[in-house]
């Protein structure tokens, strides 16, 4: 197996920097059905020029990349559920609400607007110089290579299909059959979409060893998902018998890399231009600078005195920093008293259930 680089690297900076090599995620909530062909599409102001001119290049693929998107957002929320920081982000899409009032310009307006917001949009979402970054830049980076391959393999695309390069060895005890993930497409073109901005900081002199940075820990994501690959068989014969066995390669499911992500996430390491001292820590308020949309209002869990607080992330104590937390009695209608019936139907009755939940002030 060949040798796969460390899962993240930290680059801890002397002064706070935002992720904004990570808006192209922005086109989550920006690609929609108000995008009237790929010009329009392609013209999104979360792209730099080379990303831009990838998306002409190849717009039967920018769907793909809108649905990577919103896939590795809500699998880093899962993964952070518990915890203080929970990937959150505001993804107002730029430009604002085209379906409001206020908002109802011409196409000509808003292809000039967004060329305005180009120059002066902030990105919230998380600062650099952290394990939080580093994870969500493997995810991410893993996400468009996911969604880029499922849609090679479905044929969405006649440049791309299942991979034809794999051939047994003459002591194989099966045959490669079915349609084997093109993983290696799909990498490819993850490198040239989401790796195009930190390509372009790599040469600069004061951005150097950020966007190396980041570039690493987008392909710690790419070769996580390789690692994951497997082997799925089917066998052929009579009365069940594995007479002929034919395999192919699947990739592993989104939540399988962001388990895996997940599991190295406190080992990540820090690398350093030079000793500035330690400014490890997300703020807990609302912070764009820090990337952060604070706790406030999260749902937390009410916890004993016996209990060991240092073993439950979503406890309200250790969720909420101090600030305390209130508790409301809500009511809940939920199926109950479930019978089955032969055959084959289920009938339920309704109930109403008192529950407490606890948010933080």
């Amino acid at each position: 197996m060949e040798h796969h680089p460390s899962l993240f690297i930290l680059f801890f900076l002397l002064f706070p920097t935002l992720s904004t090599t990570l808006k192209w995620l922005w086109i989550h909530n920006g690609l929609n059905n108000n995008h009237h062909g790929s010009e329009n599409v392609c013209d999104h102001s979360a792209f730099i020029n080379k990303q831009v001119q990838f998306c002409k290049n190849n717009p039967v693929f920018m769907d793909s990349i809108r649905v990577a998107a919103g896939r590795s957002i809500q699998e880093c929320q899962y993964q952070f559920r518990y915890n203080k920081w929970n990937c959150s982000i505001d993804l107002t899409p730029l430009g604002g609400n085209h379906n409001s009032r206020r908002n109802q310009r011409t196409l000509a307006q808003q292809h000039h607007q967004q060329h305005q917001q180009k120059k002066k949009v902030k990105f919230p979402f998380v600062a650099q110089g952290t394990r939080e970054a580093a994870f969500i830049y493997s995810l991410s980076s893993a996400g468009v290579a996911h969604q880029l391959t499922k849609s090679c393999s479905a044929g969405l695309s006649p440049d791309c299909g299942c991979d034809k390069s794999l051939t047994p060895s003459k002591s194989s005890a099966f045959k490669w059959a079915g349609c084997s993930d093109n993983i290696d497409y799909g990498v490819s073109l993850s490198r040239s979409f989401v790796d195009a901005h930190d390509h372009r900081m790599s040469r600069k002199n004061k951005t150097v060893t950020l966007a190396l940075v980041n570039l690493h820990n987008n392909e710690a994501g790419r070769k996580i998902m390789e690692r994951l690959m497997r082997l799925e068989c089917k066998c052929h014969g009579v009365s069940g018998s594995c007479e002929i066995k034919t395999c192919w390669r699947v990739m592993p499911n989104l939540r399988q890399i962001g388990e895996f992500l997940r599991s190295k996430f406190e080992f990540a390491k820090m690398v350093e231009e030079k000793k500035i001292g330690s400014r490890r820590g997300l703020a807990v308020k609302n912070s764009e600078q820090r990337g952060s949309l604070g706790t406030k209002g999260r749902v937390c869990r009410q916890v004993s005195f016996t209990d060991n607080v240092s073993t439950i992330p979503d406890s309200c104590s250790k969720l909420c920093c101090n600030r305390g937390h209130t508790t409301h009695r809500v009511r809940r209608s939920e199926r109950c008293k479930c019978k089955f019936h032969w055959c084959c139907s289920v009938t339920c009755s309704e109930c109403t259930k008192e529950l407490e939940i606890s948010t933080c002030n």
